[in-house]
């Protein structure tokens, strides 16, 4: 969605369709994911696809590989 970054109306707008969208998506059986992973906008919706478990094993993986949160 692309937007004016100084206009907040805009802003608001670009992140409500950016919320539906990945709201319709978790709904119809689908994921966050994009081409370039999950970004800061998606980490929030998360915990709608997965559980307590599963996120602590992927931020278990996360630490791995990125040990000073880079």
């Amino acid at each position: 969605v692309l937007y004016d970054p100084a206009d907040p109306a805009q802003v608001a707008k670009a992140h409500a369709i950016t919320a539906a969208v990945l709201a319709q998506s978790i709904a119809e059986g689908g994921a966050v994911s994009g081409e370039h992973g999950i970004g800061v906008e998606k980490q929030a919706f998360l915990a709608r696809l997965y559980g307590p478990a599963e996120l602590e094993a992927q931020a278990a993986v996360y630490a791995v590989f990125n040990p000073l949160d880079r």
